[in-house]
This record gives C-alpha cells, sequence and structure tokens, in this order.
C-alpha cells in the first residue's frame, strides 16, 4: 500500500500536469480567437454581390432546371443553396419567384400538407406551377392547401393511382390564372354544394387520361384550344369534344381505339393540327375527321 508520502508526491504531479495542460488550452484558445478575428476579416466576392443581384442568379439556375418540367430539382436546388449560409438563405427565402413551381408526391410520407403550406407561403402571391400526386390518406389536407391558394395557380397537375374525388368548394368564383390543367388517373374535380360556377377564363389546355367522362370536371371547357387524350379507351372523346368547339390543336393516343356510336355531335371548325398515336386504326382517324 502506498504511503501518505506517495499519495501526496502523485497528486502533485497531477497538478502540474493539470496546470500544464491549461496552460496549452489557454494558448489554443488565444490561437483560434485569432484566427476566427482573421478568418471574419476576409471578404468573400460571393457575399459582396448585392442581394437583388443573387436573386436573379438564383433565379438564372432555377430557370435551366425547369426545362422538361423537372420541379423536383428546383425543390432540391432551392433547399441547397439555402443550406450555404446565412446570407443566402435570406436570399432564397424572401425571392418569391423561386417557390413558385413545386412538385410533391403524397405517397413519400412525412407531412406533405405542411411542406406544401410552407412553399405556397414563399411564393409571395406569384401564379404557381403546380404537380401534386395523390395519396388517399392526405387528399382531404393537401387540396386544402392548395384551394387556399387557388387564385394563383397557372399550370395544374393532379396525378393518382387510386380514384380521388376533389370538392371545387372551397374555390372562389374564378381561377384567374389558370392557364393549363392536367389530370392523370381517376380524379373528379366535382361541383361545389353551393352550385356556384367556377370560371376559367385563360384555360387554353387540358390533358386528360381516358377513359374520361366529362361530369368529372366541374369547369368551363369551351375556351380550351389544346386538348391531349391519352390512355386505354377511346370511350367519351365523342362528348369531352362536344364540349370544347374551338380546339385548335389535339393529340390523341388511344391503345384501344375500337368502333363506337358518336352520340353526341360536335364540329370542330377550327382545328387545325392533329397529333394521332401510331396504333389508332383507320376508323378512328374517319370519326376525327367527321368532327
Amino acid at each position: 500500500m502506498n504511503s501518505a508520502a506517495d499519495i501526496r508526491s502523485r497528486i502533485a504531479e497531477i497538478e502540474d500536469s493539470i496546470a500544464g495542460i491549461e496552460s496549452q488550452l489557454a494558448s489554443l484558445r488565444a490561437d483560434k480567437e485569432q484566427l476566427q478575428l482573421t478568418l471574419s476579416s476576409i471578404v468573400y466576392p460571393v457575399l459582396t454581390v448585392p442581394p437583388e443581384i443573387m436573386s436573379l442568379v438564383f433565379l438564372h439556375g432555377a430557370s435551366e432546371s425547369i426545362l422538361d418540367h423537372v420541379w423536383t430539382i428546383i425543390r432540391h436546388n432551392n433547399l441547397r443553396l439555402a443550406g450555404v449560409c446565412r446570407a443566402w438563405r435570406d436570399g432564397v427565402f424572401s425571392t418569391c419567384e423561386l417557390w413558385t413551381s413545386i412538385a410533391l408526391d403524397c405517397r413519400r410520407g412525412g407531412e406533405p400538407s405542411v411542406i406544401l403550406k410552407t412553399w405556397l407561403t414563399r411564393s409571395g402571391g406569384l401564379p404557381l406551377d403546380l404537380r401534386i400526386r395523390f395519396s388517399p390518406n392526405e387528399t382531404d389536407t393537401v387540396w386544402s392547401a392548395l384551394t387556399a391558394h387557388s387564385t394563383q395557380w397557372r399550370n395544374m397537375e393532379l396525378l393518382t393511382l387510386d380514384s380521388v374525388a376533389l370538392s371545387l368548394e372551397a374555390i372562389p368564383s374564378s381561377l384567374p390564372l389558370l392557364q393549363r390543367l392536367v389530370i392523370k388517373g381517376d380524379v373528379t374535380l366535382g361541383k361545389a354544394d353551393n352550385g356556384h360556377p367556377v370560371s376559367t377564363p385563360q384555360l387554353r389546355e387540358l390533358n386528360l387520361d381516358i377513359p374520361f367522362v366529362v361530369y368529372q370536371l366541374a369547369l368551363p371547357l369551351s375556351g380550351i384550344t389544346m386538348l391531349s387524350l391519352s390512355g386505354s379507351s377511346a370511350a367519351g372523346i365523342s362528348q369531352i369534344l362536344a364540349f370544347t368547339p374551338d380546339l385548335e390543336v389535339l393529340a390523341v393516343s388511344i391503345y384501344d381505339f375500337e368502333s363506337y356510336p358518336v352520340n353526341t355531335p360536335c364540329s370542330l371548325t377550327r382545328l387545325h393540327t392533329l397529333h394521332c398515336h401510331t396504333t389508332i386504326p383507320p376508323h378512328g382517324i374517319r370519326w376525327l375527321s367527321r368532327s
């Protein structure tokens, strides 16, 4: 067993070591403080750019990603830019144009309605380009978030692998900016319970999956000039064409174009361009030409 003298000697050695380490720490802290002062004095050229110029740079980068509607890239780029530094984060969040396009897949989990509300709020009331893929569990909350900004809709794509019924109840009497509507899957935009009509003064382009029946879309179609119909069946085409008399461009891509009677007469006097899938049989072309 160590004697009291040995213990005291060991304690003294430890105290000397502690003092040495504390001295080293003090020296390191002083060096760190000096380095931080030196670092903070460095002026990075990119941080001297005025915020309005940086916003233009961000928008230029976003415009490159918008090609082919690759909106998921835009979303990721926004968040990456915001993570670079505080100045860039402030610039990204204050540039409303960066937040006007979003592709949201509700099937991927998380809280899509919260994401959507946050994103749309940052858009600052500017026109919106939206691509929404619904999941049954999130349909109501996501649609509620969307309709709160319905007067900003410019391009809207609604996609689903399930049957989705969406009400126009919360939408005002007009969708003043809506120019293009795409519906992929079994989506119904039903009439509001109060019966008020919804006008779409700028809606010109419509893209639908077939089979589709007109009652699924409680929006005026008379202003449509570009119509794209694709899917597995030609059922319902004549009814849709009857509601779009001012068509100028029609694209039809149907894989099962069986002969069927034309029950709804229609006249497409302004049609000048017709795009057809190569598998459409001759009788399908003849039927379209009679329209």
